[in-house]
């Protein structure tokens, strides 16, 4: 259960970063990278999370 929990907190935060980036206007390129190196997560993961943030 404190797995699940870290793992929702973790994919909030990426989500936050993935705004807050776009609005600073960097490309998704720029954003896929930042967000994993600061997250230690995969591209896939930013991508997906992305999709599901744009909708």
């Amino acid at each position: 259960m404190f797995e699940s929990i870290q793992n929702y907190n973790k994919k909030m935060m990426v989500i936050g970063a993935i705004k807050g980036f776009r609005d600073e206007g960097n490309s998704d390129d720029v954003i896929i990278a930042k967000v994993m190196k600061s997250f230690d997560v995969t591209r896939e993961y930013v991508l997906e999370l992305m999709k599901t943030e744009a909708a």
